[in-house]
């Protein structure tokens, strides 16, 4: 679930064992799923970088003024739709 920023909390990372080497070990058993946790929070840290510089990147467009061309074609595109 999303916390209240909008990003994913720690406890949403899904944490599996990887069956496919021995799939006889459990999350009891020593290799088990509790060797994964360092993977997926490692792997949460990385989201949330990503996560960060897009949001930055993003904001740093949407700061940025209209281009003249296309603020006379939004312009021009209302006038036409004013028109009856």
């Amino acid at each position: 679930m999303h916390n209240a920023k909008g990003s994913l909390s720690r406890r949403d990372v899904p944490i599996m064992a990887d069956v496919d080497e021995n799939p006889d070990q459990g999350a009891n058993q020593p290799g088990g799923s509790e060797q994964v946790r360092p993977a997926a929070d490692a792997a949460f840290a990385m989201h949330e970088h990503i996560g960060r510089q897009l949001k930055a990147m993003f904001d740093e467009v949407a700061a940025q003024p209209i281009p003249p061309k296309l603020a006379e074609l939004l312009e021009e595109l209302e006038r036409k739709q004013a028109k009856p």
